[in-house]
């Protein structure tokens, strides 16, 4: 069970992104990989002719450029990955890039699958091209869990914040997002004051919940309340905490519905300063 780190062309902070890998790794003790998804050339088509239409296959001429610039990419974007991870002190054995000939969208959703986390630069969860559609397949319509990467160039992932309001989304990102959880020092409780019942210890907000189920796995915790915008009471709360991750669950509706996240999930996401993202939906 590795961590995965999707290699994405022209990311502004992909540098930062597998630094975070790269520490995860560590604290997880498995391997990272880094992963690049690019389409197969020869499976494009120029439509020509009038009226009915004929397609046919692109010119070698212009396959073999395409294969050149793709095969160009691959190696800068391995050769950064390489740099940073030898930088990072992982071992050559411990690490290794895989380039596939596929779509992002499909590809990255499948490497999710029972990994120890798959990480996208921060650029993805506000981008809108193959590479942020990429990431909202996987977490939206594939329901694996992802971690965005912050901004940070020295992330501290020896505390976590957990974003626990009781809802099946913030259960499920826990859940899914137990190795991670379980890989810190420290798990701060995060609980916006203003919406607790705290007068009922049952209700599913409560930090009873979250609390037990972190003392089990012999986690110590922290309860730390805040008022007001959710949004910005998380982020200033994950930097006082000095948290490196903040885990969260992601709420929100399709495109097609004009709307990929809920005004928190927005906010957080596109947070110029806020630390990394551990979300499920």
């Amino acid at each position: 069970m590795s961590v995965f780190l999707t290699l994405t062309e022209g990311a502004d902070f992909m540098e930062e992104a597998n630094v975070l890998a790269c520490r995860l790794s560590q604290r997880l003790k498995t391997k990272i990989q880094g992963l690049t998804a690019m389409p197969d050339p020869t499976g494009s088509l120029l439509m020509t002719g009038s009226g009915i239409g004929l397609y046919m296959p692109n010119s070698g001429v212009v396959m073999s450029s395409i294969q050149d610039a793709q095969r160009n990419t691959c190696e800068k974007l391995e050769t950064a990955f390489n740099a940073v991870c030898l930088r990072e002190h992982i071992e050559p054995k411990m690490m290794s890039v895989r380039h596939i000939v596929g779509v992002p969208e499909q590809e990255f959703a499948g490497a999710a699958l029972l990994s120890a986390g798959l990480v996208f630069p921060h650029d993805c969860g506000r981008a809108s091209g193959p590479y942020g559609v990429a990431f909202e397949h996987t977490l939206m319509s594939k329901r694996q869990p992802v971690i965005i990467a912050g901004t940070d160039k020295d992330p501290n992932l020896s505390t976590i914040v957990i974003a626990w309001d009781g809802s099946p989304e913030a259960a499920r990102a826990v859940a899914l997002h137990e190795r991670v959880i379980c890989s810190a020092d420290r798990v701060v409780i995060a609980q916006n004051g203003d919406k607790l019942n705290l007068e009922d210890k049952h209700a599913p907000e409560s930090s009873e919940r979250i609390r037990e189920w972190l003392e089990v796995r012999g986690m110590a915790t922290t309860v730390r309340q805040f008022s007001g915008s959710v949004a910005d009471g998380l982020l200033k709360l994950t930097k006082d905490e000095g948290a490196g991750i903040l885990v969260a669950g992601a709420f929100g509706h399709s495109r097609v519905e004009e709307m990929i996240f809920g005004g928190v999930s927005r906010s957080l996401l596109r947070a110029e300063d806020g630390p990394a993202l551990a979300i499920a939906h």
